[in-house]
């Protein structure tokens, strides 16, 4: 009977725990909102130079070697040098949500305020500081505004490192689409319609891969496709991104995870029963 009422209370007491634990971890301001005041994010970075050169020489072959390591150098500098191993946000202060102005548009956004580094050696954290105390705004999911902010504009296509925690990724894409088909009919885009044809996207899960055929755009058969890969965890922070020239990468991010937080739940569960087997054995014990 006594052995009972250990284990219900163990139950019960497990059942409280995971969604206190939920709580702790919940953002206590919009619901698109996935940072809080006090967030470190460090992303593993690799840079290739040298696929970017094969990308010059691939565009226009009467560029000399000497001319194609000076445009990569200036191109390829602070946060994307080749040397660079790791990248780092600091969240300092987030904002209440309040109406912001974007193409003559207002939408809801939060605004956030953080310091951004990186570094050269990781092991030693020599960070270099990049931005101090910097503005940025998460915007409420609005079709039409990320209609508008579609990556496109870039063939490093979508690398903010923080997005809201909501976005329809599905509609994303569509909007992406139906822009393009607006801007070859003539219509309003934010590209002449000869180049709007040569970019195409896809839905992934939780992120977009942006893919532009500028070989086709200018009719060089020799010039390879650019595809830019961008993956997002549940928070709306940055979990993958990939840049890629002609099947090679550029670009590489990935996401330090912090295993204590991904997996909160697992240690919770664990906890629980290491309690349960300690009382377990006590009663047993007692018993003898």
């Amino acid at each position: 009977m006594q052995l009972k009422k250990i284990l219900s209370f163990m139950v019960m007491m497990s059942l409280f725990i995971v969604p206190c634990v939920s709580f702790v971890f919940a953002a206590d301001t919009s619901d698109y909102v996935g940072i809080e005041e006090g967030d470190v994010f460090i992303w593993n970075v690799e840079v290739h130079e040298d696929v970017m050169k094969d990308y010059y020489e691939d565009s226009n072959p009467t560029l000399n070697e000497d001319t194609v390591d000076i445009i990569v150098s200036d191109e390829f500098s602070g946060q994307l040098d080749e040397d660079v191993e790791a990248w780092k946000i600091v969240i300092l202060d987030i904002k209440d949500e309040k109406e912001k102005r974007y193409s003559g548009e207002d939408y809801k956004a939060v605004p956030y305020y953080y310091n951004s580094y990186y570094t050269k050696d990781l092991e030693a954290e020599d960070w270099n500081k990049v931005l101090k105390y910097s503005e940025s705004f998460l915007y409420k999911y609005d079709r039409e505004f990320y209609r508008g902010f579609t990556p496109y504009a870039d063939v490093r296509g979508f690398e903010a490192r923080i997005v809201p925690k909501n976005m329809n990724w599905r509609y994303l894409v569509n909007e992406a689409d139906e822009n393009l088909e607006e801007a070859k009919d003539g219509e309003a885009g934010a590209r002449p319609p000869t180049e709007s044809v040569a970019y195409t996207f896809k839905q992934v899960v939780n992120g977009i891969t942006c893919f532009y055929d500028e070989g086709d755009y200018k009719q060089n058969k020799d010039i390879g496709e650019w595809e830019v890969t961008s993956i997002y965890n549940d928070d709306g922070i940055l979990k993958y991104y990939e840049w890629l020239y002609d099947g090679d990468p550029i670009v590489l991010v990935e996401l330090q995870e912090n295993f204590f937080i991904s997996n909160w739940w697992i240690i919770a569960i664990i906890a629980t029963g290491a309690v349960v087997v300690v009382i377990l054995a006590f009663t047993v014990l007692k018993k003898r």
